[in-house]
């Protein structure tokens, strides 16, 4: 059995029998990952392992590779960092519950797409240290993730997006990330450029994709 230290960042979470958790995430190391982490039980584990598995948590693990297994088990995990400022604000914590949804379930278990774990922990970085002018930053992720996957929205990507969606969608791929924050955008505009990506998404990927905190968020905003 081969262990090795590597950093994750949350994806889902489910419950497994009693006392385990089935962890899905991003690694450096090994991509689009399953995990498990057992002896949760009740109590003061379960509130520990409850704080640590939060969407979009980054942590620093080290992991058994089992080979009569596809999951890793993980042995210790650490914050890597205390998102104080995500897990304090409603709609940040809302939007990073989307952001881990959409990691969830855009990307395949098992892939390795090339500087996607450190995008992503640069974006969650970044979430964390806004202060203000945040609510542009899902839509943001979502057109540099389309980047990051290998199929970003432009005129000659196949799908086209309305006129005014494709106009916004002009304003963010022309400006840069403090100036992206800065774009004026009604809840409305949001909601429909959203609605528009996910369209878009599901054309690349040749499948639905119900993201369920999508419409929460879009409550928030509006």
């Amino acid at each position: 059995m081969k262990r090795e230290a590597t950093d994750l960042i949350v994806l889902n979470v489910t419950k497994f029998g009693d006392s385990a958790l089935i962890v899905h995430a991003l690694s450096p190391l090994y991509g689009r990952c399953g995990l498990i982490i057992k002896g949760v039980g009740a109590g003061k584990k379960n509130r520990r392992a409850a704080a640590l598995f939060q969407p979009l948590n980054v942590l620093e693990t080290v992991v058994d590779e089992n080979p009569k297994s596809s999951l890793l088990s993980i042995r210790s995990a650490e914050l890597k960092y205390n998102l104080t400022s995500i897990r304090g604000n409603i709609l940040k914590n809302c939007i990073s519950v989307f952001l881990s949804e959409l990691l969830y379930r855009l990307v395949s278990e098992g892939s390795r797409e090339e500087g996607l774990f450190e995008w992503t922990e640069n974006m969650i970085c970044a979430l964390e240290g806004l202060e203000c002018d945040f609510s542009n930053f899902h839509i943001y992720f979502s057109i540099g993730l389309c980047g990051i996957l290998g199929f970003s929205p432009n005129r000659d990507s196949g799908y086209r997006f309305s006129e005014a969606n494709e106009a916004l969608l002009g304003k963010f791929l022309s400006n840069d990330f403090a100036g992206c924050m800065a774009l004026p955008a009604t809840g409305e505009m949001r909601s429909s450029f959203m609605e528009d990506m996910v369209k878009y998404l599901e054309y690349h990927i040749d499948k639905p994709l119900e993201i369920k905190s999508l419409k929460i968020l879009h409550e928030l905003l509006c």
